[in-house]
């Protein structure tokens, strides 16, 4: 995101592709075992989001198909209340027998709660499990660990959406649904790992 500055621990990673590919590429950084993706939960009026959602989606169960990789899916508030929960549900259904090596949330503050969950089950991140978020909002990089996660460029997003608003505002024509394509970008911090050696 123009104007922003990064820490020194940041990486990032930038595909001119589809909106949702850095999604891909993210499960596509961890190598085998087992990922776990925890969706938002939404209200009847938030059909945007859902839609967002289901891209999301979409792009990371391709992305773990095409790697062999098994995915379980969780669902809860999209809070770090929803995330905690969520996270520890999923930990708790999933079969031991499994190596359950990353989880993908929705946002960042599911993915803080991710953080939390891990560590009341005496899991370490990214040892045993990484944790990815979404939107790289200004407590992901203050967390310990520091977490990775897709950075989507709101200031370019505003920019957009006020001139189209302008544009909207200042023709006659009648209104038409605009779908903006933008390019986020994975930004990789210490959350994040290779698959993890099994413990003895």
């Amino acid at each position: 995101m123009s104007g922003k500055k990064r820490s020194d621990g940041d990486r990032t990673g930038t595909n001119r592709g589809l909106g949702n590919a850095p999604l891909a590429q993210a499960c596509r950084s961890m190598n085998g075992g087992a990922t776990c993706i925890l969706r938002g939960t939404r209200r009847p009026w938030e059909v945007l989001g859902s839609q967002v959602q289901k891209r999301r989606l979409k792009a990371y169960r391709e992305a773990a198909r095409e790697r062999g990789v098994q995915t379980l899916e969780g669902s809860q508030q999209p809070t770090v209340v929803g995330g905690e929960a969520g996270t520890r549900e999923l930990l708790g259904e999933y079969d031991s027998d499994v190596r359950f090596t990353a989880l993908i949330a929705y946002n960042d503050l599911m993915a803080s709660g991710a953080l939390l969950a891990a560590r009341a089950g005496e899991l370490r991140v990214p040892e045993d499990l990484s944790v990815i978020g979404h939107d790289d909002m200004p407590i992901a990089a203050l967390l310990s660990p520091a977490l990775t996660t897709v950075r989507q460029p709101m200031q370019e997003l505003g920019s957009r959406a006020v001139a189209m608003l302008v544009g909207h505002l200042q023709s006659s024509s009648a209104l038409n649904v605009t779908i903006l394509s933008l390019h986020p970008q994975l930004v990789v911090r210490a959350s994040n790992g290779p698959q993890p050696v099994a413990r003895p």
